[in-house]
């Protein structure tokens, strides 16, 4: 089993959890809510160290571990387990927007 504090994205890639969102229910049915706003919300994880000549230096450090961002429609996502919880690395290129608090 992988471990959360052995893991490491590298190159421009992103650790991410979704976002839960609560279920909406009415009289006991639950309603769905958008898929698109559910399915592209994500919380930073963990991110690679980014040296300087990167081509994509400048959008790290517009985000830090614990930002909500929101990726884009074609987003490429890989599913991972670690410590036995869904997690998912997104490449920093699809990331369209960050929350900020």
């Amino acid at each position: 089993m992988i471990e959360i504090n052995s893991f490491k994205p590298i190159g421009d890639f992103i650790l991410t959890k979704p976002v839960s969102v609560p279920e909406n229910k009415m009289d006991g049915i639950i309603i769905p809510t958008s898929s698109d706003a559910v399915q592209k919300e994500r919380v930073i994880v963990k991110f690679p160290k980014v040296e300087k000549e990167s081509k994509f230096a400048e959008r790290f450090e517009q985000l830090k571990e614990g930002d909500v961002i929101f990726l884009t429609q074609m987003a490429l996502i890989q599913e991972i387990s670690i410590d036995g919880e869904k997690y998912e690395l997104v490449h920093i290129n699809d990331v369209t927007s960050v929350v900020l608090k």
